[in-house]
């Protein structure tokens, strides 16, 4: 029998299967290649999606700190601030995509030992997360789903770089 525990473990790994992917194939002169129009690059795009699962998992769900500082990376990988949302900061990233594969699988990592031990009163907890009251479900549905839409932008911008995009 699948536990909920074992169905949210399968959907966050499907999601960075997802992005692992999409970035397969990549070098640092695709990363950091400006497509047409106003899209981020691969990257960056890339960056925002690793930072935003660190963000997630272990800031708002576990409060505790990033893998970002806990593991050495912000240095490494020339960021400060490890918020997602502030583009200004991610769109002046060089990005070094071997550097950013290390970091994303130290975040994933990271989300194991959480997941694994939710329980559907862990899933119905409310809390506040920046500025904003949620649960548990909702932060998880979040996580995933912006992992896995990530991918998806990845996948269209390197389309229009002429590169393959989502695998076969």
């Amino acid at each position: 029998m699948t536990t909920i525990s074992t169905y949210i473990q399968k959907q966050v790994a499907d999601a960075h299967t997802q992005l692992a992917l999409v970035i397969n194939g990549v070098d640092d002169a695709v990363a950091n290649t400006k497509a047409a129009g106003t899209a981020n690059t691969v990257g960056q795009t890339y960056a925002h999606a690793i930072l935003a699962a660190d963000v997630f998992f272990n800031v708002a769900l576990c409060g505790g700190a990033p893998v970002l500082f806990t593991g050495g990376f912000a240095q490494k990988l020339g960021v400060g601030d490890p918020n997602p949302r502030n583009w200004e900061a991610i769109k002046g990233l060089k990005v070094k995509i071997a550097d950013w594969r290390d970091y994303a699988n130290s975040v994933i990592a990271s989300q194991g030992g959480y997941l694994a031990t939710l329980t559907e009163a862990e899933l119905g907890r409310a809390f506040n997360v920046f500025g904003m009251d949620t649960t548990v479900t909702d932060m998880l549905i979040l996580a995933t789903s912006h992992a896995a839409l990530s991918a998806g932008d990845i996948s269209a911008i390197k389309g229009t770089l002429g590169l393959q995009g989502y695998p076969n």
